[in-house]
């Protein structure tokens, strides 16, 4: 019964330990899924410059992602100087989430199958 008891904790603790590290890569996976959202902006952005001088805070553009649905597309000022810096921004940010969800992918991949 002693070893029955060790048995089952020892199973115990490698299920807790599983489901935390399902759960955090779920969470990871979830973010870098936002990437499309990011995309979606940084193209839209983009698209409108030409609409989009120094200085201006929104705009209603044509969302082609949406059936060229018109949209206001609200800069952030607080944090960049002007739409391009916006844009690239975002750009770069777009990469680095598609970087870190392959990797999640993979680490998840891997937890649910050892």
């Amino acid at each position: 019964s002693i070893l029955l008891r060790a048995l089952t904790k020892s199973v115990q603790s490698a299920l807790k330990n599983l489901l935390k590290k399902t759960t955090s890569l779920q969470r990871e996976l979830t973010k870098a899924q936002s990437l499309e959202e990011t995309m979606n902006r940084a193209n839209l952005i983009v698209s409108n410059l030409y609409r989009l001088p120094q200085g201006t805070t929104s705009a209603e553009v044509e969302d082609w992602e949406n059936d060229g649905q018109i949209v206001e597309l609200v800069l952030n000022t607080k944090d960049y100087g002007s739409a391009q810096e916006e844009a690239d921004s975002l750009f770069a940010l777009a990469r680095k989430m598609k970087r870190g969800s392959k990797v999640v992918e993979e680490l998840m991949a891997k937890s649910l199958e050892g």
